[in-house]
């Protein structure tokens, strides 16, 4: 995801799961233990999505929405956390499980070229 842009993470997959479970993106080194500091002692701000939608959707998965104003974060790789409960609190450690990485970007990212073959017959527009 772009730094300051809305950003959705789907699908989310797994057993159970329900319409209005949450997902916090963390600098934080783990999951469990709510609102506490990274592996180097400094604070971490928490980031809470929007409750996650769309999980009764056959083969989409839960999705999670973070709107373009919960993103303004330093470019990095954030932790995902899931919650289960019907409501979540970042300070009593309800996000107990982590489902993956959210990669931030900032600013211009490098451009890519990938080598695709002509097929015969087509000609170049």
């Amino acid at each position: 995801c772009e730094a300051e842009q809305p950003c959705d993470v789907a699908p989310i997959r797994g057993v159970g799961l329900e319409n209005g479970f949450s997902v916090l993106f963390s600098a934080q080194s783990f999951c469990v233990g709510g609102a506490s500091s990274d592996a180097g002692g400094s604070h971490v701000q928490d980031v809470v999505a929007s409750p996650a939608l769309n999980c009764g959707a056959y083969f989409k998965g839960c999705t999670a929405a973070f709107p373009w104003q919960v993103m303004n974060v330093p470019a990095g790789d954030y932790r995902l956390c899931w919650c289960g409960l019907g409501t979540c609190n970042v300070t009593t450690g309800d996000y107990v499980l982590e489902i993956g990485r959210l990669r931030v970007t900032r600013g211009p990212r490098p451009k890519v070229a990938l080598g695709v073959a002509q097929r015969p017959g087509f000609a170049e527009r």
